[in-house]
């Protein structure tokens, strides 16, 4: 039935271009007897028809006079034969659109040959369509049986430790990733297991690392860092190093012996001191030699001498103001 409507239309489509393509030949070859032929029709109808002119004159004046009086009314009733031209014209194209659409739709429809076979699909029947085949539903390595009886056309036969309808329960002792870091997970019993960890890991699930830094001791405040299958010490600042942070420094050691040096130095000043102080004691006390009587003495002379002197020019000063 497509096919036949195709064809009608085709040929229609050629029929119509063969009336134009004859037409427009046509006024190829007779244009100036077409306009002869138009120009004499003319003139015999304004001949054989006055009083059809005169009427037409007339209904023109009318048309003139009534656009004049009702300018309003006239230009509202051309909007109204617009818009009827325009709805006109659109449902005409939306026609030829929807037209054009089915002929495209039932050109293009592809009708595939039916297979021999019923459990085939596909252009050369050689996809099974057997719900195992197209779906393969069954998880975790279940086997899928076809079964018309099923409710879903197939039954899921599952590996050990699954069940469902799909083999989507996994009650396995052992489940991946039950021991973490690489262990290796060993049934116990049907309830329990045991995580075989590798090294440098331990707990109930291999969760936790070793800890190495357990009796080790960072000389001079550092601090032990673990790390798996060993630990690290963590010196502070550039100051020591070393795997226990045994090594000092060079500048850290110049530093101590300037200091050092120093403190040695104050220490042998105040022995110094102190044992002046001392010698003098033993000679005073001792032996009655008083190293600084001499010096005392020189000292009060010369206090005696300035007073003296400042009593002297103060009696001159006195005597000068009263004369």
């Amino acid at each position: 039935m497509q096919l036949r409507n195709y064809h009608q239309h085709k040929q229609r489509h050629q029929q119509q271009q063969h009336r134009q393509h004859h037409q427009h030949r046509h006024q190829q070859h007779y244009p100036q007897q077409q306009q002869q032929h138009h120009q004499h029709h003319q003139h015999h109808h304004q001949q054989h028809y006055p009083q059809q002119q005169q009427q037409q004159h007339h209904h023109q004046h009318h048309q003139h006079h009534h656009q004049q009086h009702y300018p309003q009314q006239q230009q509202q009733h051309h909007q109204q034969q617009r818009h009827q031209q325009q709805g006109y014209q659109q449902h005409h194209h939306h026609q030829q659109h929807q037209h054009k659409k089915h002929h495209l739709c039932s050109s293009l429809t592809f009708v595939p040959k039916p297979c021999s076979d019923s459990t085939f699909i596909g252009l050369s029947c050689n996809i099974s369509n057997t719900p195992c085949e197209l779906a393969t539903p069954c998880e975790n390595d279940g086997t899928c049986i076809n079964n018309k009886l099923a409710t879903y056309g197939y039954i899921c036969s599952c590996s050990s430790g699954f069940n469902g309808t799909y083999c989507e329960l996994d009650h396995r002792i052992c489940k991946p990733h039950l021991c973490l870091h690489n262990g290796t997970c060993n049934e116990t019993s049907n309830t329990t297991f045991h995580c075989v960890c590798a090294n440098g890991w331990e707990g109930i699930h291999c969760e936790s690392m070793i800890n190495r830094c357990e009796g080790v001791e960072c000389m001079n405040n550092g601090v032990c860092r673990p790390l798996l299958l060993g630990y690290k010490c963590e010196c502070l600042g550039t100051s020591y190093y070393g795997s226990h942070c045994e090594f000092t420094a060079r500048k850290v050691v110049i530093s101590k012996i300037i200091s050092k040096s120093f403190s040695y130095i104050a220490i042998i000043a105040m022995s110094l001191v102190v044992m002046f102080v001392i010698i003098m004691d033993i000679l005073t006390y001792c032996f009655g030699i008083d190293m600084t009587r001499e010096e005392l003495e020189r000292y009060r002379r010369e206090k005696r001498d300035k007073k003296r002197i400042n009593r002297r020019v103060n009696k001159q000063l006195v005597r000068t103001n009263i004369s």
